[in-house]
């Protein structure tokens, strides 16, 4: 690889990038979204994980009030994060928003939004994307392929010179 022009190097390296988001693209027809009913302490089986929800707590905020759920993601037994999604209430205006919970890593998204309450506890829309990082992930390459092509000295177009008119001549 050292032997090679920047710019081959740079191509090749987009041309991977392309393909993570591909790939990204592709899993993602394997997403999957379930919207259930939960009481606190609660468990679901979803998506390969375990989600439990710990607690449903109010919380007031600068000009708002706040529902916040706490949501346990497991895996096999071992946590795999604690998400917090909320539902905001502001007075001014009668406006509510749901504050949706996101983890990440570089091989699945967790999304987790607090619904409408339900007798007992509340209501959660639940989302595992598989490999959803690949489509930044794939973005970002591409992007240093691209600048890594565009380093090469040897690709780059010199502006023309001006002709200087030769002496005596006008």
């Amino acid at each position: 690889l050292a032997h090679l022009p920047r710019g081959v190097v740079g191509a090749a390296v987009a041309h991977l990038g392309l393909g993570l988001t591909v790939l990204g693209l592709a899993a993602m027809s394997q997403a999957r979204t379930d919207i259930v009913a939960v009481q606190p302490g609660q468990e679901v089986d979803f998506g390969g994980y375990r989600w439990t929800l710990d607690a449903v707590s109010e919380a007031p905020g600068p000009n708002y009030s706040a529902r916040i759920a706490t949501i346990s993601v497991r895996e096999g037994g071992r946590l795999v994060t604690a998400l917090h999604p909320a539902e905001r209430r502001f007075a001014q205006g009668a406006q509510t928003t749901q504050e949706t919970a996101i983890h990440t890593n570089l091989l699945v998204d967790l999304y987790a939004v607090l619904g409408d309450t339900a007798p007992g506890g509340v209501v959660l829309r639940l989302h595992v994307n598989p490999l959803a990082p690949f489509l930044w992930l794939g973005a970002l390459v591409m992007a240093l392929g691209g600048g890594l092509s565009l380093s090469d000295r040897r690709l780059r177009v010199g502006a023309p010179r001006r002709a200087h008119p030769a002496a005596g001549r006008r």
